[in-house]
């Protein structure tokens, strides 16, 4: 049973052992789809694209000397988890002219590696496992699903019981308004990313936050590239772009990967054809065959400081089970989503 329906470039089976277990019912999407309520302009189309033949260089494509280069000739990212990374990641789009093999196309592909969904005979349920070895930086898969409003976010994580399993990632972008300037870029004034902070609720159905430095603003296209050529998108200097999308009835292969303390995935945002942002799974170290795949859900890319249950309220709060050495204990929590009387 190939849990992607084809959708992936490699199959992705659910293990026989667990076939005949009730395995997740939700639609398979390859990409983040517009939930209700959510503007579907902003999917369009909103970039240039290059006029280069076949594969994209440094040296001569306006997209990369935009944007700075996020690949090396290994198909690594460059910028190694979100904490060190001076911008956000942009690949070649659906107008550009360079092949599908070109070097700044890689979350666009899709799923690269031998993967597979079973039960991890614990208490996180299923997990997502690699059946071959993933090399450090490479990229894994996207965690995509329906992009929600505020509004709806709210509702469903309102409609949860404690016991229910909630998928949704709320992403936000620190947004400035800079002086772009490159030599081979016409300047232009645009909205930028700056920073990011995560806050997200992961599958057990806590709310979970990590907060990045603010980077220094600066007038440098490579540190801030543009957001968004679309006019209609209004943000006021300082401003937070927030994201919120939710797996749980349509999603891909990413809603089966759990938590883990010190995990061997990293998340960064990830732009092609439009605004709404992708969120690349990276792996953070070397993952060989047989091992379960992870990420924080904090957004953090390692350890995090532990939790006790004075945090927040405790009848919100799940133990954690990543088995982890230096396990925080309790799942970062948030209330931010839940109303005063939750």
């Amino acid at each position: 049973m190939d849990v992607s329906e084809g959708c992936e470039n490699i199959p992705i089976y659910l293990d026989k052992r667990d076939r005949k277990e009730r395995s997740p019912v939700f639609q398979y999407t390859k990409c983040n789809i517009p939930g209700p309520g959510t503007d579907t302009e902003d999917f369009v189309s909103q970039f240039q694209g290059c006029d280069c033949h076949s594969v994209c260089l440094p040296d001569t494509c306006p997209c990369i000397q935009r944007f700075g280069p996020s690949y090396n000739n290994e198909g690594q990212l460059i910028c190694t988890t979100i904490s060190l990374c001076d911008k956000p990641v942009y690949e070649c789009n659906r107008e550009c002219k360079c092949s599908i093999q070109c070097s700044n196309r890689i979350v666009q592909i899709g799923v690269q590696f031998k993967l597979q969904v079973r039960n991890t005979d614990s208490d996180k349920g299923f997990g997502l496992y690699a059946l071959e070895t993933i090399p450090k930086d490479h990229f894994v898969c996207e965690y995509a699903g329906e992009v929600l409003t505020q509004e709806e976010a709210k509702r469903r994580t309102k409609a949860l019981k404690h016991a229910d399993m909630n998928y949704i990632f709320v992403l936000r972008e620190h947004i400035h308004l800079v002086q772009a300037d490159h030599s081979n870029v016409p300047p232009k004034e645009g909205k930028h990313v700056a920073s990011t902070e995560y806050r997200h609720e992961p599958a057990n159905g806590n709310i979970h936050v990590a907060l990045n430095e603010d980077m220094h603003v600066t007038p440098n296209e490579n540190m801030h590239v543009h957001l968004a050529s679309n006019e209609d998108i209004q943000l006021a200097p300082n401003e937070v772009l927030t994201t919120y999308i939710d797996p749980t009835r349509i999603g891909n292969v990413g809603r089966f990967i759990n938590h883990s303390c010190g995990p061997n995935l990293y998340i960064v945002p990830v732009r092609v054809d439009n605004s709404v942002p992708k969120l690349a799974l990276f792996a953070s170290r070397d993952i060989f065959a047989g091992e379960e795949l992870s990420f924080n859900y904090s957004g953090s890319s390692g350890p995090v400081p532990k939790s006790t249950e004075n945090d927040c309220v405790v009848s919100l709060r799940k133990l954690c089970h990543c088995g982890y050495a230096d396990c925080q204990g309790f799942l970062p929590f948030d209330e931010s989503l839940f109303d005063s009387d939750a």
